[in-house]
Formats: structure tokens, sequence, C-alpha cells
């Protein structure tokens, strides 16, 4: 019987390498693999597969699995029952359990992480002021006459975008260099 499989796809939980009570070494991880297809609302769905890897492989795994890294993990599928501490009911794992594994995408730099979450900072607020242009024009012709809280938050929110700016072209300079 053939029990191969081959998964591609983005650690999503990565669990504390552990050593059994008879010295294997064992490590746990979910993969999120997206489907080749989109749903109805027009996303493309995923599923996350339990993979555990032992010895070696377990090694490997804690020093090169990360988390928003492509990974291609290949191994045999297995299931095992054990019972719920709780309820006493049984609960089925289908887990893959590794036999190989590569990343498939080159090792980001810190710098490179840290430019990556500013823009994404940066499109978050400008999403944000988009999302809520009609609620800032409502405010901007509110009969209350409270213009000046209205100014300050004005304020705020052009600091903040000076701020984000400054890192952005900080990133950039570094990217030129």
């Amino acid at each position: 019987m053939l029990n191969t499989m081959t998964i591609q796809g983005y650690p999503k939980v990565i669990k504390e390498k552990k050593v059994t009570d008879g010295g294997k070494v064992i490590k746990r991880f979910k993969v999120e693999v997206f489907r080749p297809f989109k749903n109805n609302a027009g996303e493309y769905d995923s599923d996350t597969i339990q993979c555990i890897a032992w010895g070696e492989n377990a090694e490997m795994a804690e020093r090169y699995i990360k988390e928003g890294r492509l990974i291609t993990v290949g191994g045999r599928m297995q299931v095992r029952t054990t019972n719920n501490t709780r309820s006493g009911d049984r609960i089925t794992f289908y887990e893959l359990v590794v036999s190989s594994f590569e990343t498939t995408a080159p090792i980001q730099r810190e710098e490179t992480l840290v430019t990556a979450r500013i823009d994404k900072e940066i499109a978050h607020v400008k999403a944000l002021i988009i999302e809520h242009q009609a609620e800032i024009d409502l405010l901007m012709v509110d009969a209350t006459g409270n213009y000046d809280e209205l100014a300050f938050h004005f304020k705020e929110i052009e600091l903040f975008e000076g701020e984000l700016k400054e890192l952005y072209d900080k990133k950039k300079s570094k990217k030129g260099a």
C-alpha cells in the first residue's frame, strides 16, 4: 500500500520542540494549504494540516520552519485517536508524519520583515482614512461648532502619517544602498 503525501503552504502554528520520556525529539506544526480555486465569495479557502516531525527532521524543523515562509512537506498520513480528558469523548487526529521538507522561499532578513510590517501599517492607515472619508466629511460640516477638537484629531492623523512616511523613506533608502 502506498501512503505518501506532499503539501506546500505556510506554517501557522509552530509548537516548541519537545523531548519524549524515551529521549526522542518531536516537533509539531500546522501548515495552511490554499485550495487552487476560489469560493463563491471570490476568495481562496485553505486547509490546515497538522504535521509532526521526529528525530533529525524535528531538529531541522526547529531551525528552519518559520511562520510566513513557504515550505514543502512530504511524508505519510497518520490517524490516531485519544480520549478527551474533559468530556471522555474519543478524538481523532489526522496528521502528516514528516519524512522531508524544504523551505521554498529565501530567508528574509529582519529589516525586510520590519519594512514589510511598516508597508502594511501604511496601507492600513490609508484604507481607514478612505473607509471613513464620509464620516470625516460629515464632521467637517458638523453644526456643533466644535472645530478645535476636530482640528486636533486631524493634526494627530497628519503626525501619524508623517511618522509612517519617515519610516517608509528610511526603508527605501536602505534598499537603495
